[in-house]
């Protein structure tokens, strides 16, 4: 028995190689760039950065930003690489009229539906056909687990495609598909992936946890329908033509 759903957000992304000879041993930064139209859900804040020609969303390096892809294989994006640095950039997570059409409150301190937050968004196998992002070939593709984590009045909140976020065997929402883009030429290794969810709605599971002196608390599902979609993903990658890229 599948669970309820619990949101849906616009969600659409890609990434994109910073270097042109990634070392799969090592974690290889990325371009990043969102869907950026007022029906995304998950959007980035307005903000660009320009590195060698190249003008992203967030940039691996630049303004606190972490965007890479791990040696894992999977990517993993934060605006706030390190700690002890001012957060200089932000994601916005809108679930529109979501919750007033459920007739229940906006969970977040502010009381608006709409939050701009410090985000990490965090990419992990998913149970079934794994492999890393980098051995794609143009057009294949792979499911992926992805979770995206923020801090608001004293909880984790946790937006998750794929997950199990309180671990009853079931997953709460659909994965992510992460696809070969770029080079359209499968002898290449790839240099650009299309992050989008799989259910077309974007449908995602939002659960909090109340942050602990030693931890958190258990998983608290946050029903919030589905008329706003987090279906519009991220992309990462060089935008075509491909651009100048430092040695």
């Amino acid at each position: 028995m599948r669970k309820r759903v619990l949101a849906a957000l616009v969600l659409i992304a890609s990434i994109a190689l910073l270097d042109a000879r990634p070392d799969a041993a090592a974690d290889i930064p990325q371009y990043l760039w969102f869907g950026n139209v007022p029906s995304d859900g998950l959007r980035s804040d307005g903000g660009t950065v320009a590195l060698n020609g190249v003008v992203a969303d967030y940039t691996d390096g630049l303004q606190n930003v972490l965007a890479i892809i791990q040696s894992t294989g999977n990517f993993r994006f934060s605006t706030a690489a390190h700690t002890r640095k001012p957060v200089e950039r932000a994601v916005v997570i809108d679930f529109g009229t979501q919750f007033a059409d459920r007739g229940l409150t906006v969970p977040f301190s502010n009381g608006a539906p709409l939050q701009r937050v410090d985000i990490l968004e965090a990419m992990h196998a998913y149970p079934a056909g794994d492999v890393a992002i980098l051995s794609l070939r143009y057009p294949q593709s792979v499911q992926k687990l992805v979770r995206f984590t923020w801090v608001d009045g004293g909880y984790y909140y946790r937006l998750g495609y794929g997950s199990d976020m309180d671990q009853d065997g079931v997953l709460d929402s659909p994965p992510v598909i992460v696809t070969c883009i770029a080079p359209q030429d499968p002898a290449r290794p790839c240099g650009r992936w299309a992050l989008t969810p799989q259910q077309a709605a974007g449908t995602a599971g939002l659960f909090r946890f109340r942050i602990l002196k030693n931890g958190e608390g258990a998983a608290e599902a946050l029903a919030c329908g589905t008329c706003c979609a987090f279906c519009n993903l991220w992309h990462c990658g060089p935008p075509t033509p491909a651009p100048v890229i430092r040695e």
